[in-house]
């Protein structure tokens, strides 16, 4: 593997549009960039979106030799990048308001199997911030508690059921968007 290639496959790249751009693959040639994150903005539709995966999988194939990491925030509830046709699951607070841990690890499990069936395989989720600052509205119904102990109750639930989905997953934001 050359340094080029080595650098390239540590860097993620987003782009604008549901396709490939001309500059996209230009940059991709140019510094072997190895891994794509997508945004609601690239996503119209189920069908569109598994052919842009396979599209990007094949083009970074081609030029770095290595399979990408695809990745996407899909955590649920209201970070959901996925279209309407697609699997969307309840957010954080939503699951854990349940009671039932068993809960994240379903949702986690059929996200993960959505994402694999789309050609993602890597989701940005799920969040483990602790809602322990009002004055932080970003976290909020993003978090699945507000001690710590709740939070990884349910939070690892989510985490083996993405993973059992097929696909890999982080624990973020750290050291906390909101409170870690």
């Amino acid at each position: 593997m050359t340094n080029q290639v080595l650098i390239g496959q540590r860097l993620v790249a987003g782009f604008p549009g549901t396709a490939i751009t001309p500059e996209l693959v230009q940059v991709i040639r140019q510094y072997k960039i190895g891994n794509i994150i997508l945004f609601r903005e690239n996503i119209s539709d189920a069908a569109q979106l598994r052919t842009l995966c396979a599209d990007l999988t094949e083009l970074i194939r081609r030029e770095t030799g290595y399979d990408p990491f695809i990745m996407v925030d899909q955590e649920g509830g209201v970070v959901t990048r996925l279209s309407e046709d697609c699997v969307n699951v309840p957010g954080a607070m939503a699951l854990a308001s349940t009671g039932d841990p068993g809960n994240t690890y379903l949702a986690g499990k059929l996200t993960g199997a959505e994402l694999r069936r789309l050609g993602i395989n890597f989701d940005l989720a799920p969040s483990v911030d602790v809602n322990c600052n009002p004055a932080n509205p970003i976290i909020g119904v993003r978090s699945y508690g507000d001690t710590p102990s709740t939070v990884v109750k349910y939070a690892t639930g989510m985490i083996r059921g993405l993973q059992d989905g097929g696909v890999l997953c982080l624990a973020k934001h750290f050291p906390g968007h909101g409170d870690t």
